[in-house]
C-alpha cells in the first residue's frame, strides 16, 4: 500500500530477516516483496522513538551521551536494528531503489567494488609491495605491506591488528570473533 500521495513509498505490512531459500524464492516468485538493503533512513526524533519503545536498554544508554554510549557498548545487548525495529516496527516505509549495492560482509565482497591489478590482487593504500603474489585482498593504513610469492589471501591493516586470512575462510570471521571474546580479546574487534 503506498503511503499518502507519494509514489514508490510503501507501507510494510511485516519485515523478515534472512528467511530460508525457500520461503526467498516464494517471496521473489510473487513478485510483492521487496529486498531489504540495510539502509535507513528517519528523522533523529522518530529514530529515538523506536529505540525507546522497542531497545529501550540500548535507548536508556544512548540517552547518556556518546562517550557513555562508547565505554558502555560491551555490556549493550547484541541486536541488530534489523531485529530489534524493523520486524516490530508499525512505523517503516519502504522506497523502491537501484543504488548500485554491494554489501560488504566479507572482505571477498572488496574485490567487487575496487579495480584488480593482472593478477588479480586487489590492493588499497599508499604503500604496498606486491611481487609474486596473486588473487590477495589487501587494506592498508599505515604499516608497508609486502606480499611475496602467497596467494589467496586477505591482508587487512588497522590501527590495533594486522588480519592475515585466506580468502576462502573470510566467511567465517564471525568464528574468529567468537574466539577472540572467549579469549577476553574484544579491544581487537
Amino acid at each position: 500500500m503506498e503511503v499518502g500521495n507519494i509514489g514508490d513509498v510503501y507501507q510494510v505490512s511485516s519485515f523478515y530477516e534472512k528467511p530460508d531459500a525457500e520461503l526467498a524464492q516464494a517471496y521473489i516468485d510473487t513478485g510483492r516483496f521487496m529486498w531489504n538493503a540495510g539502509i535507513y533512513v528517519g528523522k533523529i526524533g522518530v529514530l529515538a522513538e523506536e529505540f525507546r519503545k522497542h531497545l529501550p536498554d540500548i535507548y536508556q544508554v544512548a540517552s547518556n551521551g556518546y562517550e557513555y554510549y562508547r565505554q558502555s557498548y560491551s555490556q549493550l545487548p547484541s541486536i541488530s536494528l534489523d531485529h530489534g525495529i524493523a520486524e516490530k516496527s508499525d512505523r517503516m516505509a519502504v522506497v523502491p531503489a537501484d543504488l548500485g549495492w554491494c554489501d560488504l560482509g566479507s572482505w571477498n565482497a572488496f574485490s567487487e567494488i575496487r579495480p584488480a591489478d593482472e593478477q588479480e590482487n586487489v590492493c588499497e593504500g599508499h604503500d604496498i609491495i606486491v611481487m609474486d603474489s596473486q588473487r590477495c585482498i589487501v587494506k592498508q593504513a599505515d604499516k608497508t605491506i609486502v606480499l611475496f610469492g602467497v596467494d589467496n589471501l586477505v591482508v587487512v591493516e588497522t590501527d590495533d591488528v594486522i588480519l592475515v586470512a585466506d580468502r576462502d575462510k573470510c566467511q567465517d570471521i564471525r568464528d574468529l570473533t567468537e574466539v577472540l571474546k572467549s579469549m577476553g580479546r574484544e579491544d581487537l574487534l
